[in-house]
């Protein structure tokens, strides 16, 4: 079997960047060193170690970042060296000085040889911790050298009377050396107490006090790397069905001590691994399992603890949980690919009924992972810039002018492309998003309409959600009047289904909204269960005939059917004095027999392509037209 050999160690960002002032640093004092024993041979007074010591310590130094430089990794062989040499250097030049020199040169050599060794304790705090602790010793073994130095030579001269001012000059700077560095070191203790709280909280939730998803991370790599791919671990994804509920009729302060309760209740059933709360009501969980049965008993275990009633207060509360499970090694070997694979088979749980287990699959597929893709990225798609409208016009027919144009919503996803609307419609409707991405059409339809032409009718699809939002009239009003779009100049289309929901709650929305001067449309008609009587009841302006009814103007034996039908939808339109709007015109033969039904407004690929508003803005619509464009009879 080949031994493959190990990997070399890497250093860290912070050691990286300490090993650049090394190599900075070190040439610079070994130069200090030199200019130094320059000068020492030029004073008229200089000491003997000082010429001989001076240029080993530079000779060091430099080697020292010599080896730095060729072996990155040695950041603590250089660093303890480098204090090493140092601590030596002052200590034997202590001792020289004490046994070699006196008076004056003695007393002013001492500050030197003391001076130095508080910097380089200091020094050794700063240094990353993985590569401090020798050269803190190192210098601390260097004070206490010099201290017994000191010390000997206090016990040789105490009796004689001129050694006293180099004793007293020895205690001084042996306290002076002392406080600094206990000094230094509490507040050094203090400020790594600060650094281990400040980066518990980074990876705490507040509300909870449990882990937050950065802390969980951590926590599970540090545990699979430990492990090494010998042991299985289930990755619970959690969400709390229900929670949302809690939270907008009892207040944040019960739904945070829901979210505290089910964050015990997960903290014990983590057996040997850890809990923690991603955010808003969705939790996490990790724990070794034998098997990947194992992990879904497990999971069970978590839905049914949720499930239990919630007692909070004068409340007691009930939800429910959809767990999604993924299996390590199995299903991924990082926390990431982990969590993702189980909150891809969370997605699962609560689309086929909630309160649910599902584990993981890679049959979920492409379609899964998209479908959550989207469902996440929908609600950051205006914010991001993500977003656009497109206008398709719609024309009087006879004379192919334009009288409104329909805003249409885009969205280019910045990894997938441009999503049709078809899709992520339905997800923002099922989320709730619906609500915050209709009211950002709406404000960019109706600062869009300024800029058109005045005789243009800007139309904007309205969703069944936003219809049975008691504040959306009031929030039309407001658009309104931030915009300074007239009233007139606004149509609202719903489509049958929105109204049929709730025929009573639609009849009052839409009476809101018309008496605002909005004129209000009936989209896609024919698709649903609207019937021509139900129209006298509502309050509208418009009808728009369903594409599929256009489509059989073509010929065939559907003809006959579709020009009764429209034949009858039109007579019925003129009494209650509605519009009437073809959809989906593609041909001229549509085009003709619309005319002769007495259809004057129509919209489809023949007449004109949903745009950009900077293409709008150069088409010469309300210009008159060609009499080659118009429709003769």
């Amino acid at each position: 079997m080949t031994v493959r050999p190990a990997a070399p160690p890497v250093l860290t960002a912070e050691e990286a960047a300490w090993r650049q002032n090394l190599l900075l640093a070190l040439p610079i004092a070994g130069l200090a060193v030199g200019l130094g024993v320059w000068l020492e041979y030029r004073a008229p007074q200089s000491l003997p170690f000082d010429r001989a010591g001076y240029p080993v310590l530079g000779a060091l130094l430099l080697l020292l970042a010599g080896w730095l430089l060729v072996r990155p990794t040695a950041l603590r062989v250089v660093v303890g060296a480098s204090v090493g040499a140092a601590g030596a250097f002052f200590g034997l030049r202590l001792t020289y000085l004490l046994h070699f020199t006196q008076g004056a040169d003695t007393l002013r050599e001492l500050t030197e040889a003391y001076g130095w060794v508080p910097v380089m304790y200091v020094v050794t705090y700063l240094v990353p911790d993985g590569n401090s602790r020798l050269a803190r010793r190192l210098a601390v073994l260097c004070l206490i050298s010099m201290l017994l130095v000191g010390a000997v030579y206090t016990a040789l001269h105490a009796g004689e009377r001129e050694a006293f001012p180099v004793i007293s000059a020895l205690v001084q700077l042996a306290c002076s050396n002392l406080a600094v560095l206990a000094l230094t070191r509490s507040l050094a203790d203090r400020l790594r107490g600060r650094a281990r709280e400040h980066e518990r909280l980074a990876g705490t939730d507040v509300p909870t006090g449990r882990l937050n998803r950065r802390g969980w991370s951590a926590a599970f790599e540090e545990e699979l790397r430990a492990r090494e791919g010998t042991q299985a671990y289930a990755v619970l994804f959690i969400d709390l069905d229900g929670f949302k509920r809690v939270n907008d009729t009892r207040g944040h302060d019960v739904g945070d001590a829901l979210l505290r309760q089910a964050g015990e209740r997960l903290h014990l059933l983590r057996g040997g691994g850890a809990a923690a709360r991603l955010g808003g009501d969705e939790f996490a969980l990790f724990s070794p399992v034998g098997s990947a049965w194992q992990a879904e008993a497990l999971a069970e275990r978590v839905r049914d603890a949720l499930q239990a009633p919630y007692e909070i207060g004068a409340f007691t509360e009930l939800v429910t949980a959809s767990v999604g499970v993924s299996v390590a090694p199995h299903d991924g070997t990082d926390p990431e690919t982990l969590l993702r694979a189980a909150d891809l088979a969370m997605y699962r749980a609560k689309r086929t009924g909630k309160n649910a287990v599902r584990r993981y699959a890679s049959a979920l597929g492409e379609a899964e992972s998209r479908r959550a893709l989207l469902e996440r990225d929908v609600q950051h798609a205006a914010e991001r810039g993500e977003l656009a409208l497109h206008y398709q016009p719609l024309f009087e027919l006879r004379a192919r002018r334009a009288v409104k144009v329909e805003a249409l919503l885009r969205w280019t996803h910045p990894g997938l492309g441009p999503v049709s609307p078809s899709e992520f419609i339905p997800l923002a409707e099922a989320t709730g998003l619906i609500r915050p991405l209709g009211e950002w059409v709406l404000r960019q339809a109706c600062a869009d309409a300024r800029r058109l032409p005045d005789a243009l009718v800007v139309a904007v699809n309205v969703s069944p959600v936003q219809l049975e939002d008691g504040d959306f009239p009031a929030l039309v009003q407001a658009v309104l009047h931030e915009s300074g779009l007239p009233p007139e100049r606004l149509e609202l289309e719903l489509t049958e289904t929105a109204v049929m929901r709730d025929v009573d709650r639609a009849r009052h929305a839409l009476g809101q909204l018309r008496a605002l001067g909005v004129r209000v449309a009936l989209d896609d008609f024919g698709t649903g269960h609207t019937s021509l009587s139900s129209l006298r009841d509502l309050p509208l302006d418009t009808v728009k005939i369903d594409r599929s009814f256009v489509a059989d103007l073509r010929g065939g034996h559907a003809q006959p059917f579709a020009r009764t039908l429209l034949g009858a939808l039109l007579q019925v339109a003129d009494l209650l004095d509605l519009e009437v709007v073809a959809e989906g015109l593609e041909d001229d033969a549509q085009l003709q027999a619309l005319h002769h039904l007495g259809c004057h407004v129509g919209q489809g690929y023949l007449l004109g392509r949903p745009a950009p508003l900077s293409d709008v803005l150069d088409t010469p619509w309300g210009q008159p037209p060609r009499e080659e464009d118009t429709v003769t009879a």
